[in-house]
């Protein structure tokens, strides 16, 4: 899986590059076992090709994770390693903080935060939960599971009401000065 979505780690050199990259996981703690490595290269094979470690200094000084913390956000999303820290991390973060008014334990709740779309997900749902009054909600069940899920558990409407808000694109009313 590795060379075949990055066929450039064979023209890495194994001492220089590959061995740093490694040296770097360990350091922050992302990875202690062969298995560890093979998870998070399976999950991010572009990591090789990646100078990935701003993107640690952002989620560790700006976001506030802990290293345990850290791992798990990793280990549940390896290719969080691999997002934009202007165009994504700092971006949903922001979402998250300032709009949803979560926290740093919230992405620990959610460890695979960073993975959701914020047009194709979080984005409506918000919007929707905000067209009905509902401010007070559980950000976990906003950000997981299905759009069923999310219609059951916390809209209390019907699948086809948020879907048609979603389609109708009522949604983006409510994010265009963000956008």
């Amino acid at each position: 899986n590795l060379i075949v979505s990055c066929p450039s780690v064979l023209e890495k050199s194994v001492i220089y590059d590959l061995e740093k990259s490694v040296a770097t996981l360990k350091e922050w703690g992302l990875v202690s076992s062969s298995e560890d490595l093979v998870h998070i290269l399976d999950k991010a094979p572009k990591l090789f090709d990646t100078r990935f470690e701003e993107r640690l200094l952002y989620l560790r000084d700006v976001v506030g994770l802990n290293p345990d913390a850290l791992r798990k956000v990793v280990h549940a999303f390896p290719a969080t390693l691999l997002l934009s820290v202007g165009r994504s991390l700092s971006v949903k973060f922001k979402f998250l903080t300032e709009v949803l008014h979560g926290s740093a334990q919230d992405l620990v709740a959610i460890p695979n935060f960073f993975e959701l779309s914020l047009e194709k997900t979080l984005f409506p749902r918000h919007a929707f939960l905000c067209s009905k009054g509902i401010s007070d909600f559980d950000i976990q069940v906003l950000a997981l599971g299905s759009n069923d899920e999310f219609c059951s558990k916390l809209a209390n409407v019907e699948l086809q009401e948020f879907e048609k808000f979603d389609n109708d694109g009522n949604w983006i009313l409510f994010y265009t000065p963000v956008m």
